[in-house]
């Protein structure tokens, strides 16, 4: 089932797809955290692996980045998934900063497992077999690698980030901090799941980003008046035809 198929995609319907190791939905789980610090979060899979891209305007912290898709992968419990490979990348560079792979436990025993080995790799990650994947697809994910250079300094952690790292770990590790992250879980869900909902309109309706290109405004402009009492003189005053439209079930109707 794709995210394409039905607009009526329920929370459960979620994770469903992201425990099948759908990519595009654990993408879109993993960007709901990782866009707060400005990382853009890509994902591909081919067959048990999968390849995780994290970019942003300065090279993402390898080990706290590694922690993150570590966790988040055992916390959805993708079952068909054995192997992760991460890379890191500055955004407009064609080769990466720095990749590391996670063997996952076939059965881990807890969200936060500390068991699973990991081996990882300074030179930069060649192209992985692309026999199932798009050329688009792994140029996102593995460019071409650049001349073998050795690590330097600036390649091994800090101390003091391996520290805060543990802090953080065992402070997660409390069932307080647990409920909390379960919590926070379940508001990411269920704001994917309105996106969702709005984003994949029914035949006849608009999505927010529809009726923004038809009215020449922001997306965001679109779902911060939906719910005002104006909304529908608002957008008729806009609409090239002068139609007034309504948000209904998760899309935007037009109305008489």
């Amino acid at each position: 089932m794709s995210l394409q198929e039905s607009s009526q995609v329920s929370p459960q319907d979620i994770l469903t797809l992201a425990k099948q190791g759908h990519p595009r939905v654990i993408a879109a789980i993993m960007n709901h955290s990782t866009k707060q610090r400005n990382i853009k979060t890509q994902v591909v899979r081919k067959e048990d692996c999968l390849y995780v891209l994290l970019e942003a305007e300065q090279v993402p912290d390898q080990q706290a980045m590694v922690n993150f898709v570590r966790d988040g992968i055992q916390k959805l419990k993708v079952e068909p998934i054995k192997t992760i490979k991460v890379f890191g990348r500055q955004i407009g560079d064609n080769s990466v900063a720095w990749n590391q792979e996670i063997q996952l436990e076939k059965n881990p025993s807890s969200f936060y497992s500390e068991a699973s080995t990991v081996t990882q790799s300074i030179q930069p990650y060649s192209t992985p077999p692309s026999s199932d994947l798009s050329s688009d697809q792994v140029q996102a994910i593995a460019p071409q690698p650049p001349v073998t250079q050795e690590p330097t300094n600036g390649d091994i952690a800090p101390a003091s980030t391996d520290t805060a790292i543990q802090e953080t770990q065992n402070l997660l590790r409390r069932p307080e901090a647990v409920v909390l992250v379960l919590f926070v879980s379940v508001v990411l869900l269920w704001q994917l799941y309105l996106a969702l909902v709005e984003e994949v309109a029914p035949e006849g309706y608009l999505s927010s980003y529809q009726l923004a290109q038809r009215l020449g405004v922001s997306a965001s402009t679109v779902r911060r008046r939906k719910i005002r009492d104006d909304f529908s003189t608002w957008t008729q005053s806009l609409d090239p035809e002068g139609i007034a439209w309504a948000y209904s079930s998760g899309a935007y109707v037009p109305t008489l």
